[in-house]
C-alpha cells in the first residue's frame, strides 16, 4: 500500500517476511508467494532498495534507526 520508506523499515521491524504493493504486476505476485512458500521471505526490489538505504544510514550515523509508529484516523 505504501511505497514510501517509513512505513516499509518500521514493517520490517516488526517481522514483516514480505512487502508487496498492491499496484504490483500479476507475475511479481506469483514470485512473491512462491519465494514466501519457499523461502520464507519475499523482499521487492523496493524493500531491497529501502533496506539498504536504511542500513547505509545506520551505518553512517552509527545509531539504530528509530522509526515512530504514526496512526491515522482510517
Amino acid at each position: 500500500m505504501h511505497d514510501y520508506e517509513t512505513p516499509v523499515i518500521r514493517m520490517l521491524q516488526c517481522g514483516a517476511k514480505g512487502y508487496i504493493l498492491k499496484d504490483c504486476e500479476p507475475l511479481e505476485l506469483q514470485m512473491a508467494i512462491i519465494s514466501l512458500f519457499n523461502n520464507g521471505f519475499f523482499y521487492s526490489e523496493l524493500v531491497t532498495g529501502k533496506m539498504h538505504n536504511a542500513i547505509n544510514r545506520m551505518e553512517n550515523t552509527g545509531k539504530e534507526i528509530n522509526i515512530p509508529i504514526n496512526f491515522t484516523e482510517r
